[in-house]
């Protein structure tokens, strides 16, 4: 390398923290919008009177949409790269709120959705491959750091959601004011979302190109369906199973998931320190046998405080497993990693929708104490799928 080149590779250096700061905010505004719109489920059902049974199917667009978003994204990003595709689908997603909040029918809302989780699913996807090039420069673990953001994002836009219905501002209200809030933010945001090797042409090359299948991708594909297969289930079941199998309030019923994302977020504050310390896939076998531990407390005890304790032990577990397998997947010798990560994030999410129904399907045939062991199942497989990946991965390194 030439005297001029390592200059320009020291004056590209203290970008990347502004960049890791950009990258971090892009994180908590995905999780502050899908947030800002789950908090406001209630009334847009009041509002335009929808029955359950209209209000799933409309939801089903927005699971639609992201389906669609994450089978192209790949593609987009191989065309246009990360940058672009993270700036135009948060904006997107920014626009989605003001869009639901103009929705004055049934069939608006859908179309609404539709829009909305395309542009979170193609977010989904930017932000994480932008995130894996990011870790790649640091040349330390840093995934964990965003997906933390994402889950405090979550929570700040439940909560905020709660507060501005409970003083009966309108979500028309909420919604426009959101959206617009947000597009700042991301605009600030864009402002050092370029990553500096991306300027070049082999940095280029590295966010771009085809997917390369593989059985490292397979397992990978297969660890995020069945973890986000259980995180799916617990934000629909946890409550339910609190109230139905231990008996308590609809207050207490609350806490289960509550506990459980509290967690997830606290685990992913520190996940990275861990990831460093331990690897990926140790940490993410050991993670998922403390969420099977955590459930068969959840499950034993019949003291709705032991589930509770069980709940939050299983979010602790999961919480780095997710961001691992992102960034493993964005890693994959000779695959590209925005069409590794398109894979990764389908598979994932579609774990994320079958857990409910799957739990529901189970529960129906025995009951729902019985139905939630296939989560404890669940998770001691993916233990030993990550124990398998961390085996390969030192087999071929």
């Amino acid at each position: 390398m030439s005297s001029c080149q390592n200059r320009n590779a020291l004056v590209d250096f203290p970008r990347l923290p502004w960049a890791r700061f950009s990258v971090s905010l892009i994180f908590l505004i995905h999780g502050l919008i899908f947030a800002t719109w789950a908090s406001r489920i209630p009334d847009f059902q009041a509002r335009l009177q929808l029955s359950p049974a209209i209000l799933g199917r409309s939801l089903m667009m927005a699971a639609i949409g992201s389906v669609v978003a994450m089978t192209v994204a790949g593609r987009l990003i191989s065309v246009f790269g990360s940058t672009r595709l993270v700036i135009a689908s948060s904006l997107g997603f920014c626009l989605a709120l003001p869009l639901l909040a103009e929705s004055s029918s049934v069939v608006t809302l859908s179309m609404a959705l539709l829009f909305f989780g395309f542009m979170a699913g193609s977010m989904d996807v930017a932000m994480n491959t932008h995130a894996v090039l990011l870790e790649r420069q640091f040349r330390r673990h840093i995934m964990s750091s965003f997906h933390a953001l994402f889950s405090l994002g979550g929570m700040a836009g439940s909560a905020l959601g709660g507060l501005v219905a409970s003083f009966q501002v309108t979500s028309a209200m909420h919604f426009w004011l959101s959206g617009i809030t947000l597009a700042v933010m991301s605009l600030v945001a864009f402002k050092w979302i370029r990553l500096p090797m991306l300027d070049s042409d082999s940095g280029q090359a590295a966010a771009r190109g085809a997917v390369r299948w593989s059985v490292t991708l397979g397992s990978l594909a297969l660890l995020a369906f069945s973890i986000m297969l259980i995180e799916g289930a617990l934000a629909d079941w946890s409550a339910i199973y609190l109230r139905s199998s231990r008996h308590t309030g609809p207050g207490f019923a609350a806490l289960g998931y509550g506990a459980f994302s509290a967690a997830m977020a606290l685990g992913r504050v520190t996940g990275d320190h861990l990831t460093a310390k331990l690897g990926r896939f140790h940490l993410a076998s050991y993670g998922a046998l403390v969420s099977a531990a955590g459930l068969s407390i959840a499950l034993l005890f019949s003291d709705a405080r032991f589930a509770l304790l069980g709940f939050a032990l299983t979010g602790a577990g999961l919480a780095t497993i997710i961001p691992n397998t992102f960034a493993a997947a964005g890693n994959i010798k000779d695959s590209a990693p925005g069409a590794s990560l398109a894979v990764i994030t389908g598979a994932g999410y579609f774990g994320f929708l079958a857990g409910p129904p799957l739990i529901g399907f189970a529960a129906q045939r025995s009951n729902l104490h019985d139905a939630l062991w296939i989560l404890v199942i669940l998770s001691a497989s993916s233990a030993v799928g990550a124990w398998w990946l961390m085996r390969a991965s030192k087999a071929s390194s």
